[in-house]
């Protein structure tokens, strides 16, 4: 069941909306279930032209907001609208009554058994739905506190379902992104857009965000994919910035000006300090020099040691050779972090969102250098996984951190061709098997919508992965060697060489079986 919540100024136009005719004229079954007094008490009467009188049941809703004055709402009408899933049974009035009762109950707005509580009514609009009527002002005079009521109205929602065996949703936690008006999906239907403004530039900023080492990369990149770009400094430190808003060139208000979107209304953890936690905290200043002065072994040395930090050089493109390291590189990264998770699904939870957020980084990057769009519809669908609950940052950990250079290290290699289908289908398996350790993750924690989330991306991932003879089960030739291999060859300690910013483990000690050369010249 989904609880939609909406403020008005006059109750008399809302009425005339529930009680009047549909879209096409036709009168609708209007009818009046349950409130603060008895449904035939308050039910409006019909005219002899067949209209309803609704100036009776107006004015009893009115007469509390007198005794406020001057401290009323702004906006005193509290709208609640309920509705049922389509495949959900056809619930009665008094099933309905009973949930708006206990709706108004939680809430707070009319406590059961409190004759001094707002005055309301909930009217059964359609089948499938109904609207619940309340003014923000009690009999007693008092104002009542309605800052809640969203995430109540959630709650009782998720409460409804379990009683009567509805269709299950999502609780309120912040993990979905802000969803469309329907001014702009209205205006995305006539202007003939695939998709309406505010998911492109949410799209525009995640790849932004997964590839760019620094903050100023961050805008720079934005500017490059045709997004407008608009800092907010703060009021004391004029020179700080302290947030952002982008907007689409070709869409404008009215007026012609850009309709702006700051991060928060495109998701709770695009928001600029939530995106600071993606980056390095401090990063050397980058050279103007390009890859084209570099060799294969020298760039890859290079992209080892600073991957960690971010700094990578942007005005060049990679080899095949250094395509095809690269993309086994974040394969292997994947298969790391899903080791983790495993590792840390019960004993550290924080340890496994950290991962879960890292790859949708990993997933938009991916996207992004491929142009695959299956991948592409993958990294979309992985969004409600990815995002932590509430907004909360979980701790950096060596799985995320790895995905988080991987993502950028192929930012540098958006500008190709991309992997050969071999290579793509041996990190499409790894990325599968990274997402079927989270859906375990969220199964085990009971957070639905994104083990179904995660359930999506598996399919997507599987339809890439299909071409299972990917990585040979034989060593590894001198040609096939990784990113990491090449890098660390001419390095003192290549055992102990950080890897995306990780440190590997020395190989194990194993004792010789029998002594060497120079101990047995010793001994005697």
């Amino acid at each position: 069941m989904i609880g939609k919540l909406g403020r008005g100024t006059r109750v008399e136009g809302l009425l005339r909306y529930l009680f009047g005719p549909d879209a096409e004229g036709r009168p609708r079954d209007a009818h009046i279930v349950a409130g603060f007094r008895s449904p035939a008490e308050l039910e409006p009467v019909r005219r002899p032209d067949g209209r309803r009188d609704l100036r009776p049941l107006g004015t009893l809703l009115n007469q509390p907001l007198k005794l406020l004055g001057e401290r009323n709402y702004r906006k005193p009408v509290w709208h609640l609208s309920l509705r049922a899933a389509p495949e959900d049974p056809v619930l009665t009035d008094a099933q309905w009554a009973r949930i708006a009762r206990r709706m108004m109950d939680r809430v707070g707005l009319a406590p059961v058994g409190d004759p001094d509580a707002v005055r309301w009514v909930a009217v059964r609009h359609a089948v499938d739905h109904i609207h619940v009527v309340a003014m923000l002002a009690c009999v007693d005079g008092h104002r009542p506190d309605v800052w809640k009521s969203a995430r109540l109205v959630r709650d009782g929602c998720r409460a409804v379902e379990d009683e009567l065996g509805l269709r299950w949703s999502a609780p309120f936690e912040r993990t979905a992104a802000p969803g469309p008006t329907r001014g702009e999906m209205e205006r995305a239907r006539r202007e003939g857009r695939t998709e309406h403004p505010r998911a492109t530039l949410r799209r525009h900023v995640q790849e932004a965000a997964a590839i760019a080492r620094t903050e100023r990369d961050f805008f720079e990149r934005l500017g490059e994919s045709g997004v407008l770009v608009r800092h907010r400094n703060s009021r004391e430190n004029p020179e700080q910035v302290v947030g952002y808003a982008v907007a689409l060139p070709d869409y404008r208000s009215a007026a012609g000006s850009p309709v702006w979107f700051g991060g928060a209304k495109l998701a709770a953890d695009l928001t600029l300090p939530k995106l600071r936690a993606r980056w390095p905290a401090a990063v050397p200043p980058v050279s103007g020099r390009g890859l084209d002065a570099l060799t294969v072994r020298a760039y890859l040395r290079a992209s080892l040691r600073r991957a960690a930090a971010g700094e990578f050089w942007r005005d060049a493109e990679p080899s095949d050779d250094e395509y095809r390291a690269i993309y086994r590189d974040a394969a292997r990264a994947a298969a790391f972090a899903t080791e983790e998770i495993r590792r840390d699904i019960v004993i550290d939870p924080d340890a496994v969102r950290d991962a879960c957020w890292a790859t949708a980084d990993l997933f938009r990057s991916v996207a992004l250098a491929t142009g695959d769009p299956v991948l592409g519809r993958a990294a979309d669908a992985y969004d409600r996984a990815a995002r932590p609950p509430h907004g909360r940052i979980p701790p950096r950990t060596a799985a995320g951190e790895r995905l988080r250079g991987m993502a950028r290290v192929l930012g540098v290699a958006s500008t190709g061709e991309g992997p050969g289908r071999e290579i793509l289908a041996a990190l499409a398996s790894a990325l599968q098997a990274l997402v079927d350790a989270i859906h375990d993750f969220y199964q085990l924690t009971r957070q639905r919508a994104q083990a179904a989330a995660a359930r999506t991306v598996s399919r997507h991932l599987a339809e890439v992965a299909r071409d299972r003879s990917a990585w040979p089960s034989t060593p590894v030739r001198a040609e096939q060697r990784t990113a990491a291999q090449i890098a660390a060859a001419d390095i003192p300690h290549p055992g102990t060489v950080p890897v995306f910013g990780v440190p590997q483990a020395p190989p194990p000690w194993r004792p010789r079986s029998e002594p060497s050369r120079r101990s047995r010249g010793r001994r005697g």
